[in-house]
């Protein structure tokens, strides 16, 4: 299984490897796009404290932990904390990939 899952955005520099796991694909499934969401938001939930890049991979801090509040098999949100007390609330759909390798999130947002 590789270790970075992708979540739509585009293929090339910046964004992740090519051979990560879209969830996004235009004509999938509604089932898989389902499954494929769950897989992410289970990487996720254990990737509290990864370091969390936007997609020109420059810091934005490190993820604090997720939230679920009307979806039980991904979360709505992440919250990625900026120093002590600094925190931002990003939408599930921001995130671009997981990669557990290298203890990372990547978004798809600009900073």
């Amino acid at each position: 299984m590789p270790a970075l899952r992708r979540v739509g955005g585009r293929k090339g520099p910046g964004g992740p490897p090519a051979g990560g796991r879209s969830v996004r694909r235009p004509g999938a499934s509604a089932e898989i796009q389902l499954r494929e969401q769950g897989e992410l938001g289970r990487l996720l939930a254990s990737a509290e404290g990864y370091l969390v890049l936007d997609e020109e991979r420059r810091r934005c801090g490190r993820l604090d932990h997720v939230r679920y509040e009307r979806h039980a098999d991904y979360p709505d949100e992440i919250v990625v904390r900026r120093g002590f007390r600094q925190r931002r609330v990003l939408p599930f759909e921001a995130v671009a990939a997981v990669d557990r390798k290298n203890k990372t999130v990547l978004l798809r947002i600009k900073p």
